[in-house]
């Protein structure tokens, strides 16, 4: 899942209640100086996750301004465990 922004436009993405796992990159990816995106309820209710990601559960780059609130968030390393 991606969110950045384009041209310098705002780009003010809201990712709520998804399951976000397995993925061989990153979870969710945010680019761009004008990228203000809330991560928020992503948590261990019917299985609302972030986990299981191979590189990053959330991953902010040139500039991006992230918000993450209320998540469950783990790591690959857990699924290894289990």
């Amino acid at each position: 899942m991606s969110c950045s922004s384009y041209d310098n436009l705002r780009c003010d993405g809201k990712l709520r209640n998804n399951e976000i796992q397995g993925n061989i990159e990153n979870g969710v990816e945010v680019v761009g100086e004008a990228s203000f995106t809330k991560v928020l309820a992503n948590h261990k209710i019917e299985s609302n996750v972030i986990m299981h990601n191979l590189k990053a559960g959330v991953r902010c780059k040139q500039g991006a301004d992230v918000s993450i609130f209320q998540n469950q968030i783990g790591t690959f390393a857990e699924k290894a465990r289990t």
